[in-house]
């Protein structure tokens, strides 16, 4: 008896995440500017499944969360829970420039870092330490390298005119 009832008082409960959890989904896809044609296309899934997500009828999976956070900097936590910014990088709000320079290698030693960084304070706090000591000693070297890197990265790849659906 206990069982049907947590399951008839869950109910509401997931629909009402799945529909808030869909307009910050829809959200961040106008905030990329990008269609949903586009959008999905990017996740490797079908337009229709995607508007499902968007109309919180459905819970997109583990794999289309992390492709949202590796190709288009989406805080998932934003998605989750509604707190933060919706886009982690703000350069231009396009999509992550670390797609096209990071080998696979060098991704997976980045999520590891990142897992560590999140998990462990006295790993997150040496690593703070680390880079601000580092940038110190070397922010007109540091700019001066994003400056050339962001040049670089705009002439072989120019942004793309999109438009918004709503």
């Amino acid at each position: 008896m206990d069982n049907e009832k947590e399951k008839t008082c869950d109910k509401p409960v997931k629909d009402e995440f799945l529909e808030e959890f869909g307009q910050r989904f829809k959200e961040v896809r106008q905030q990329l500017k990008l269609l949903q044609k586009d959008l999905a296309a990017g996740l490797e899934v079908t337009g229709s499944y995607l508007s499902e997500i968007e109309k919180g009828k459905v819970n997109p999976g583990f794999d289309i969360l992390k492709r949202l956070y590796l190709e288009y900097n989406v805080n998932i936590h934003f998605l989750l829970d509604g707190k933060g910014d919706p886009i982690l990088s703000y350069e231009g709000k396009e999509k992550s420039m670390n797609r096209m320079v990071l080998s696979d290698s060098d991704r997976e030693k980045l999520h590891e870092l990142l897992f560590y960084i999140e998990r462990a304070p006295v790993v997150r706090y040496s690593v703070y330490e680390f880079f601000s000591t580092y940038l110190f000693r070397n922010k007109e070297m540091i700019e001066e390298d994003i400056q050339r890197y962001q040049e670089y990265f705009f002439k072989k790849f120019p942004p793309k005119e999109t438009h918004r659906d709503e």
